[in-house]
């Protein structure tokens, strides 16, 4: 009787998992980091208008309305726990790449380990 593993199946989502961590991670300090130094005017934010489009991230629109007078100190301290977080969760994605590769690592290690062990073969069976 042929025995199917699902190794090819493990391979395939742990692979997908490194893969959507790292695109995550390049696209954030990629789209962080093109939209860093840009500024809010004064005189439009005054003028009770939406402002214009453009392309900010969230921690960056934070950051620039620090550099803006604001109204209380306690407005201050909140946006600026909100930047911390948001930078926080930017580089919470580093950790979780490398843990990724580990975990890929291991399992694959250990999955071509089972397949070398004597006296143990597997059939595998084609649909």
């Amino acid at each position: 009787m042929a025995t199917k593993t699902p190794g090819g199946k493990v391979f395939v989502l742990q692979l997908l998992s490194v893969l959507f961590t790292l695109s995550a991670i390049i696209f954030v300090f990629l789209v962080t980091n093109q939209t860093n130094y840009q500024h809010i005017s004064e005189t439009i934010a005054r003028s009770n208008v939406p402002y214009p489009e453009h392309w900010w991230t969230p921690e960056n629109w934070y950051k620039a309305v620090l550099e803006l007078p604001l109204a209380s100190e306690q407005d201050r301290r909140s946006i600026r726990s909100a930047v911390t977080h948001m930078k926080a969760w930017r580089w919470i994605l580093v950790p979780i790449f490398l843990l990724d590769i580990l975990t890929f690592a291991i399992t694959n290690f250990e999955m071509i380990r089972q397949r070398r062990l004597p006296g143990r073969r597997v059939q595998f069976v084609e649909k």
